[in-house]
């Protein structure tokens, strides 16, 4: 009985003074939410001979559909300049677009915020 007593007087004021110690502060965690609006595209590539026999010349086409008609139209436009389906995508990098994913003939892009500049 006298050691439970003796280990008992040891021990509690050990554990009141741990109680007492105040907590450190916590850090607030950075938000893996990402809140701002993404837009995403999908661009058609497709070739063709165009032409009489003996002269025929490959006509390439590029079609866009995003979420923004403008953006569409805009580089609708700019899609005559394209010498290959690199520059095509180089030129979308360069207006911010990242590529996702290549299906065949089809480009699927994403992008965070739309740069209206034609180059």
């Amino acid at each position: 009985m006298k050691n439970v007593i003796l280990i008992m007087a040891l021990v509690l004021p050990l554990t009141i003074l741990a109680q007492t110690r105040p907590s450190p502060a916590k850090k607030p965690l950075k938000s893996e939410r990402n809140d701002k609006m993404v837009n995403y595209m999908e661009m058609t590539f497709s070739e063709e001979l165009v032409g009489k026999k003996g002269n025929k010349k490959v006509k390439t086409t590029y079609s866009f559909n995003s979420t923004e008609k403008r953006v569409d139209e805009m580089l609708e436009k700019s899609s005559d300049k394209f010498k290959s389906v690199v520059h095509a995508l180089n030129y979308l990098n360069s207006l911010g677009w990242e590529l996702i994913s290549v299906s065949g003939d089809k480009y699927y892009f994403k992008n965070g915020k739309i740069k209206l500049q034609a180059k």
